[in-house]
């Protein structure tokens, strides 16, 4: 019965994981199991095809190129995600991944400079 319950444990796991895959195995001195394959939650600025794919609460935005995770709806009272910087928007705030040069950013993007300031966000060019 232990058995039966670990695997179902890991077939569950590993249907909830999208492209990971998680192994369990037993012996005497107890169950193990590890995660392998692609699956990582993305970090704000991150790529991704879905919400799924972004770490925490932020969503995926996927008119930008490879998608990108954002956290919406921050204020000077509310954080953002670690790395991330508060940037007022035509619909509402958002965080974005925070940078001072472009190469803070990934492939495609460039630093977009605050006003009078040395920080910025990646953004499209």
């Amino acid at each position: 019965m232990k058995n039966a319950l670990v695997l179902v444990a890991v077939v569950l796991v590993s249907t909830l994981s999208a492209c990971s895959v998680e192994t369990s195995s037993c012996g005497p001195s107890g169950c193990t199991s590890s995660r392998s394959g692609s699956f990582t939650s993305q970090p704000v600025g991150g790529s991704c095809a879905n919400d799924g794919e972004c770490a925490g609460s932020m969503v995926c935005d996927t008119e930008a190129p490879n998608g990108y995770c954002l956290q919406v709806g921050c204020s000077s009272t509310s954080a953002c995600p670690s790395g991330g910087v508060c940037v007022s928007g035509t619909r509402s705030n958002f965080c974005a991944k925070g940078c001072s040069t472009s190469s803070d950013c990934r492939p495609g993007y460039v630093c977009s400079r605050f006003t009078n300031s040395n920080r910025g966000w990646c953004t499209t060019p």
